[in-house]
């Protein structure tokens, strides 16, 4: 199976979930200043320009999570808080609710999945059920673009 059909099958498992959207960002740790960087996706495609044009991967939070633990994080006004531009210019894009799981792999690439809404905000327990779903997907999104011998290029 290749990422375009691994990103299909996820996109049709996270409707099942109740999200909007589904985005796997693939990076490799170096040059850490402008890491190499490849984006699958339904995001909104004026909303990944801007992202990519504002560099807003250096600023985002759920990303700086990404390169320093494995564990889920949820979006809230109190991750973004130090990157109001990034979130007020997500929320306008019809990114509101959201959480993000990391993954990790030997070679230093970070996988970063994140589900996200338009308008239902996501629960404590919801997050808690959903933390082993997230897990999975992170893991085999980023094991499915190393196992296809698929490289982080710029994205």
């Amino acid at each position: 199976m290749n990422m375009e059909e691994f990103t299909g099958i996820a996109l049709n498992a996270i409707t099942d979930l109740k999200f909007d959207f589904m985005p796997m960002g693939l990076c490799s740790l170096t040059p850490f200043m402008r890491p190499k960087t490849h984006l699958y996706s339904n995001y909104p495609v004026e909303w990944v320009e801007r992202y990519k044009s504002m560099n807003y991967a250096v600023i985002d939070p759920t990303v700086k999570h990404s390169r320093l633990a494995s564990t889920p994080i949820l979006w809230s006004d109190d991750i973004f808080k130090g990157s109001p531009g990034l979130w007020s210019e997500a929320n306008d894009s019809q990114l509101r609710h959201g959480l993000a799981q990391p993954s990790f792999n030997a070679r230093g690439r970070v996988g970063l999945l994140s589900l996200a809404r338009k308008d239902k905000k996501i629960g404590a327990d919801e997050f808690t059920e959903l933390a082993p779903i997230t897990r999975a997907f992170a893991d085999a999104g980023l094991c499915q673009v190393v196992g296809s011998g698929g490289d982080v290029g710029a994205g």
